[in-house]
């Protein structure tokens, strides 16, 4: 009777160990994905093309339709995402997507250095990423 017992435990001591782990590991993943800082939607205003070769990228200030601002948001191709239409590349087109808060600066090629054109005010992220209407 005692050996039953001590079956009946060590299996559940197995059981609750790995529903342990596996709650460790979800609240883990789930710190490690970013915070978005909000979404946006309206039509790209003005498109700057940082050429820096650490900064590489692009820089979009976008005409909010919700919050009747500019947003100035960075894209880069190694890590965020472009969505539908690939239409980014000049002002006029309608966007809508999300980006992580955060300064980041854009930086251009000035001969053999690299000056600032300004910051962003957020990263456009890999998980919403953006997309653009077809003009």
């Amino acid at each position: 009777m005692v050996e039953l017992m001590d079956k009946k435990t060590s299996r559940n001591t197995i059981y609750l160990t790995l529903i342990s782990i596996f709650i460790a590991s979800a609240m883990i993943f789930v710190a490690a994905l970013p915070v978005h800082a909000g979404y946006y939607g309206g039509s790209i205003q003005n498109v700057t093309y940082c050429t820096c070769y650490y900064d590489f990228g692009v820089m979009l200030d976008i005409k909010d339709l919700a919050s009747h601002k500019t947003i100035k948001v960075f894209y880069n191709p190694f890590y965020s995402l472009l969505r539908a239409n690939y239409n980014i590349w000049e002002a006029g087109p309608n966007v809508i997507g999300g980006y992580t808060e955060g300064s980041k600066t854009c930086q251009t090629t000035s001969g053999y250095t690299c000056s600032s054109q300004g910051n962003a005010d957020g990263i456009i992220d890999l998980i919403i990423g953006i997309g653009s209407s077809s003009n």
